[in-house]
């Protein structure tokens, strides 16, 4: 990645006028050493497998079997609770008892760290006393304590509550012990292993998150909100409005959550919340499945929240529960798993596009490694894609968008890479002058290792194919999405987006490196050595001093204000530049007496005002980057032009020109229609409205 950003490149002729042709550089040239630094290094490596292939031979004739390649668990693998897992059920419960009680706790003086210390102490000691002295027979029991799961999610609680809901998380595993004559284990081993585990995480994230109002960003918000309020206005998606990161991720999930709980902000929180319940267990289920191992999935689940501590981040939740379904088919030798796998990948383009993509090279490279008969999960990953898209094509179809669908996806939103490509970002010059400790805590310098380590291995191990053994198939996908989503860092140097996967991936690769046999062979003790590293970069210690304090007091943010005028600004805060903006659109609103129907042409990318007040967006795109080429420019023209609905346009607010680069250069032929068609009118500070020449009612004074 690092070559990458020293080759020569330069802008492409009839580029569109976007950041890469602003700073004078081609983004393909970006993705094509990507795909170069990717794709040659793994041919290389196809002819270093065959000789390597040629000593495996050798090796069998000589009676010399290989330590990683067989995929059959061991008796103790095959238990439901395993003694690694039994210890990672007493840290999840000891972790949700932790949330529970550290609000109370802290406020009458107990630090958050000696309370978590000795809530593991208390747990461990519960399941050695249920189980009479066996830790994986008291380990049940603790499954018990899910039923207080749901607390976190109910916002703030007095004091008293949150006491009574911690210490019904210690009394209910024992009150389970007491009807186990009720032979309840087999249910709670289950509940334990598949609500417990990951849930102990969501809720502590809840608690941590949800316990205030969210900040509202009508640029941000605005990609879903907007088209969220055309489809609840009857609009149909890529016909009427571009969903530009996929049509759940922007729009679909949003009105969902609306239709349910509510046609405002309140009602668009709580759809967040709901379907933020799978963004944690989707890591725990990565892990899980690419080893059959509940322990491993724990261990990255808890690896990746000290990387990216939030409550949820809906794009990326249906990739990562597909990628964990893609590794567990790759082990498991299943047809109905690969089928699973191929609905999901086509049911991935309709949810976040860039995700998908990337979903689609881990299957791939699940498919090359997995077990069994190649050809035949090959077929059936394609019998399930054909069924996904062919129900999805009949769906569009009746709609009467099938034909928009595919062009926008597949061709429209790809073409949009000179449009938005920042290409790699440049480590930072005095990072050179810093310890390495200070270049490791760099998340785009630990990225950049991480992929080339990634790259690396995957060079050495993918043309093996299925012989690389179970330990390298669990990780071999994974690493494959974080090098397929150095795309992210290419298109907007979102250096979290290939994060995602790297806690998981970690996990999996210091497995790798242990092998199997005793804990005291170097290979353990450096694979147990580079965990304890990793985690110590992340400082955790830091990071649940925070959340305590989160969790303890949930401070607004200073300078927010709650709005309830426009009614769908309620359930949410707002900062002063996003308030003054609302204050601006409702003033210009009475001041031309805006009446029911009519709207104005956002030429500054605030798609969320749309969605504020309940106005139709008179074009089909929510930012302006989407037409700058000629074609798309004309067809806003139109579109304005005889919507007589279209009084005024917003020409500049707060926020600003995306990446620096002003919208009049971005799209100079609707500039100079809106400069010849509408006159300023109403100016709040940096915002300001334009008026139709025939719609004026009180022009602007002059400055």
């Amino acid at each position: 990645m690092i070559l990458a950003t020293l080759l020569p490149r330069h802008p492409a002729r009839g580029q569109l006028p976007g950041y890469a042709a602003a700073r004078g550089f081609d983004p393909r040239i970006d993705v094509l050493c990507l795909i170069l630094l990717s794709g040659l290094p793994i041919l290389a490596g196809a002819g270093g497998s065959r000789a390597a292939a040629a000593v495996l031979r050798r090796r069998r004739r000589a009676g010399v079997s290989p330590s990683d390649s067989s995929d059959a668990p061991s008796r103790a693998q095959q238990a439901l609770l395993t003694f690694p897992t039994a210890l990672c059920a007493v840290a999840a419960h000891a972790l949700l008892v932790w949330t529970l009680l550290v609000a109370p706790l802290s406020a009458g003086g107990v630090t958050s760290l000696a309370l978590l210390v000795g809530l593991l102490a208390v747990s461990l000691g519960l399941v050695l006393a249920l189980g009479g002295g066996r830790l994986r027979d008291g380990a049940v029991f603790l499954g018990a304590a899910c039923a207080v799961l749901p607390f976190p999610f109910l916002g703030r609680r007095p004091a008293a509550l949150w006491l009574a809901a911690g210490a019904a998380a210690l009394a209910l595993p024992i009150a389970a012990r007491l009807i186990s004559r009720l032979r309840p284990e087999a249910f709670l081993r289950a509940v334990t292993l598949a609500v417990l585990l990951p849930g102990s995480v969501t809720a502590l994230a809840a608690a941590a998150v949800l316990g205030r109002p969210g900040v509202a960003d009508l640029f941000e918000d605005g990609h879903s909100l907007l088209p969220a309020s055309e489809y609840l206005r009857g609009e149909l998606p890529y016909r009427d409005i571009v969903p530009g990161h996929g049509l759940v991720a922007d729009g679909l999930l949003q009105t969902a959550s609306m239709k349910l709980f509510g046609d405002d902000y309140r009602g668009v929180r709580r759809g967040e919340k709901l379907f933020g319940l799978f963004f944690w267990p989707a890591f725990y289920a990565l892990g899980y499945a690419a080893t059959g191992s509940p322990a491993m999935g724990f261990g990255g689940l808890i690896l990746s929240s000290l990387c990216f501590p939030q409550y949820a981040f809906p794009r990326v939740i249906v990739s990562l529960w597909t990628l964990a379904l893609a590794t567990y088919a790759s082990r498991a030798k299943k047809p109905a798993a690969w089928f699973l796998c191929g609905a999901a990948l086509s049911g991935n383009f309709c949810v976040a596009i860039d995700f998908a993509s990337y979903t689609a090279v881990g299957a791939a490279i699940a498919l090359w490694v997995g077990r069994g008969r190649r050809n035949v999960h090959a077929v059936f990953l394609l019998l399930g894609a054909v069924a996904a898209s062919a129900a999805i094509a009949v769906a569009f179809a009746i709609l009467g968008v099938l034909r928009d669908f595919a062009a926008t996806t597949f061709v429209f939103i790809p073409s949009l890479l000179p449009v938005y490509a920042q290409s790699f970002p440049r480590l930072p010059v005095e990072l050179g002058r810093r310890s390495g400790i200070d270049l490791l805590r760099d998340g785009t310098a630990f990225l950049y290792g991480f992929a080339a380590l990634s790259l690396v291995l995957l060079a050495t191990l993918l043309p093996a194919g299925p012989r690389v053994g179970h330990r390298a198939r669990a990780m071999l996908p994974l690493l494959g999405w974080i090098l397929a989503a150095m795309l992210s860092v290419v298109e907007r140097q979102h250096v979290g987006y290939p994060f995602f996967a790297v806690p998981v991936a970690l996990v999996l690769m210091l497995r790798w490196l242990r092998g199997g046999g005793s804990s005291r062979t170097p290979r353990a003790l450096a694979s147990a050595a580079a965990l304890v590293a990793v985690v110590w970069l992340w400082r955790p210690v830091p990071l649940l001093v925070a959340v305590a304090r989160a969790i303890e007091d949930p401070r607004l943010p200073p300078q927010a204000v709650a709005i309830d005028d426009p009614p769908r600004a309620r359930g949410a805060l707002f900062g002063q530049r996003d308030a003054r903006l609302i204050r601006a659109t409702a003033e210009m609103m009475r001041r031309a007496r805006f009446l029911p129907g009519e709207t104005w042409l956002d030429f500054d990318d605030v798609a969320g005002l749309y969605f504020l007040f309940d106005r139709d967006c008179p074009i089909r795109y929510y930012e302006v980057p989407f037409y700058e080429s000629e074609e798309a420019q004309r067809e806003v023209i139109a579109a304005v032009t005889r919507n007589r609905r279209v009084r005024a346009a917003l020409m500049s607010s707060d926020y600003g020109a995306i990446d620096g680069i002003p919208n009049s250069a971005r799209a100079p032929l609707v500039a100079a229609f809106l400069r010849e068609h509408f006159r300023p009118f109403h100016r709040d500070g940096p915002v300001e409205f334009w008026l139709r020449e025939d719609a004026a009612e009180a022009p602007l004074p002059a400055p």
